[in-house]
């Protein structure tokens, strides 16, 4: 059984709650960039009119998602 690990790191002032639905919506897109290998590796969103931006990166152990505020 492979050990997959999803870290998500959040720089903004969304509550985690909703960063995690943000994740949760881009992981359910499935795996759409570098030829269906991996998830989205930026997307934009919006959040009670606060825009912000979600960056992925794959590691050894699964994937690590970024937010940030976008300026």
């Amino acid at each position: 059984m492979k050990n997959n690990r999803i870290i998500i790191n959040n720089f903004t002032d969304i509550p985690d709650y909703e960063a995690l639905v943000i994740v949760s919506k881009i992981i359910e897109r499935g795996k759409i960039s570098n030829d269906g290998k991996r998830y989205c590796y930026g997307a934009r969103f919006t959040y009670l009119n606060n825009k912000g931006c979600v960056f992925c990166d794959e590691n050894k152990q699964g994937y690590t998602f970024t937010i940030e505020d976008d300026v």
